[in-house]
C-alpha cells in the first residue's frame, strides 16, 4: 500500500544520506540493488562493486575512472 511504499522510499532516503554523510557514492543504484528483508521488512541497499569513496575535494568523472565505468547504460543519464 502507499503507507508502506513511503516507508520504504523513507527508509532509502536515509540509506542515501548516509553514504553521502560518509564520501560514499554507490554510482549503481537501481531496483534490482533494493532488496527487502523477509524478517524485518527493512530495506537493504546492495551491491557495492561500483560504489567510491568521494571526498568533497577530489574530481572524479565516469570518464576517468577505470576501476568500474558505474551504472546501467538504460538508467544512466543522457550527459553521463
Amino acid at each position: 500500500n502507499t503507507h508502506e511504499r513511503l516507508l520504504l522510499f523513507a527508509q532509502l532516503l536515509e540509506a542515501l544520506l548516509y553514504l553521502n554523510n560518509h564520501s560514499i557514492v554507490h554510482r549503481d543504484l537501481k531496483g534490482d540493488n533494493l532488496l527487502i528483508c523477509n524478517e524485518t521488512g527493512e530495506l537493504v541497499l546492495a551491491d557495492f562493486g561500483c560504489a567510491l569513496y568521494h571526498p568533497p575535494d577530489l574530481k572524479v568523472s565516469y570518464q576517468t575512472d577505470e576501476i568500474c565505468k558505474g551504472g546501467n547504460l538504460a538508467l544512466m543519464a543522457p550527459e553521463v
